[in-house]
């Protein structure tokens, strides 16, 4: 007996199920449940304006920001060397003297002020003092690091949840297309006309696209928490996100970092000649009040002295102090020439999985659309008896898998491009935000 004619509701169902969306348009289908009902546009934050917020109150941006301010701190600390120092003593006690033979219990109360200015120390506080500004120019671009690899992390947690919600449009379409296959064979079962193999092929598809739904909607449930979790507020949906392609070629925050500090260290390495410079000190002393009874025979009120002193370690501390310098710098230098290794051989390897990725979408895009003419081609077969149920069903899997790889497909791609970002530096203003350039700033 000739099969009911399938070929209109296979055929809407297919083309449902296979019309290849890219991946913002397909999000957009699909609510904060996994539903098929359109999202109010307007009710859904897009990416950049949750990272904003989220960087603002992250624990590893906010670490950064505090080591960026103790950086300032210090350069303010290196510049305070330069000003004279003020210092204050009192002292209060009693000592057992002897004067002009006689021997006598005195008891001293005195207050002293004195002015310290150091001339000369080798240029030592001005080395320090540029080193510590270089350095604050290293913890801002750690700053950017941090910034950048959270901003980085919650991305592909988006991209993830963009991907979910992609398959899920599919999965939902291919679900209803599959009820309505099911209902229809429980009908025609019913009448006689499809025989109970073809019910239970019907059945066991049904359950099959459950099946998947549920686990597309557990997937989606996973990245929501771990989403809100990464940007500290509950969210829903998210807005798609088009990733720009890369214009120029820069650095990441973390070798600039790298560099700098490199730069920081050589800065402190010192001739030895520098290091057994002299110090050159002027001091200025004013006796405030002294209540010393007896009085001694002679008090100082008020002096003033240039003090040089030249100061040689014996034991060797500059040399050695002077080669632990040495081998800091080494190891910062030899610390950049890793990051720009392991920089050059990612960006490398990146360019080919993205030339890759881009053809495997071309060619899924043209084999979807071979396996949808198989399908028209299976329908009319089907009509016609010239195929069963299980050959038509297969043929609208096959599309489906393909239709599913697309979505993967177009998902690595993204996250390719979001990695190749990254390591040129161009992530935060492709994703809307913008680095700290300079101190003070944030």
């Amino acid at each position: 007996m000739k099969p009911i004619r399938m070929s209109a509701l296979l055929h809407a169902a297919a083309l449902a199920a296979g019309a290849l969306l890219p991946l913002p348009a397909a999000v957009a289908q699909t609510g904060a449940a996994g539903s098929t009902a359109p999202l109010a546009h307007a009710a859904v934050p897009s990416l950049p304006e949750l990272l904003e917020r989220a960087l603002a109150s992250d624990p590893q941006v906010r670490v950064a920001q505090a080591l960026l301010k103790a950086s300032g701190n210090r350069v303010l600390q290196m510049r305070s060397r330069f000003a004279p120092v003020f210092a204050f003593q009192a002292s209060h006690g009693q000592s057992a003297d002897t004067d002009f033979g006689l021997p006598i219990d005195r008891r001293t109360e005195r207050a002293d002020a004195t002015l310290r200015w150091n001339l000369y120390n080798g240029g030592t506080d001005e080395v320090e003092l540029n080193a510590a500004r270089r350095e604050v120019d290293a913890a801002l671009e750690d700053l950017n690091r941090a910034r950048e690899e959270v901003s980085q992390n919650i991305a592909e947690t988006a991209f993830e949840l963009w991907r979910v919600d992609a398959q899920m449009v599919l999965a939902q379409q291919r679900l209803a297309a599959v009820r309505k296959l099911a209902q229809q064979v429980a009908v025609q079962a019913e009448l006689g006309r499809l025989s109970d193999a073809d019910l239970q092929q019907a059945t066991a598809s049904l359950v099959e696209a459950e099946i998947g739904v549920d686990q597309l909607q557990a997937d989606r449930g996973g990245a929501i928490e771990r989403l809100s979790i990464l940007l500290r507020e509950p969210v829903t949906a998210v807005q798609p996100l088009a990733l720009p392609a890369v214009a120029g070629a820069d650095v990441p925050a973390s070798l600039r970092s790298a560099r700098v500090r490199a730069e920081a260290a050589r800065l402190r390495v010192r001739t030895l000649a520098a290091a057994l410079a002299p110090r050159l000190d002027f001091d200025v002393r004013k006796r405030l009040s002294d209540r010393t009874n007896p009085a001694s025979t002679s008090e100082q009120q008020r002096a003033w002295s240039v003090n040089l002193r030249w100061e040689i370690p014996l034991g060797g501390e500059l040399v050695y102090r002077r080669d632990e310098v040495e081998r800091r710098v080494e190891a910062s230098e030899v610390e950049v020439e890793r990051l720009e290794l392991q920089l050059r051989a990612e960006l490398v390897a990146i360019g080919p999985r993205i030339a890759g990725a881009e053809r495997a979408v071309v060619l899924l895009d043209r084999q979807i659309e071979q396996l949808a003419a198989i399908v028209r081609a299976a329908e009319l077969q089907f009509d016609a008896g010239r195929r069963t149920l299980q050959q038509l069903i297969q043929a609208h899997e096959a599309r489906f898998v393909a239709l599913q790889r697309r979505t993967d497909q177009h998902n690595r791609l993204q996250l390719t491009r979001l990695r190749q970002l990254m390591l040129t530096g161009g992530l935060m203003l492709a994703l809307g935000q913008s680095p700290v350039a300079s101190f003070g700033e944030r």
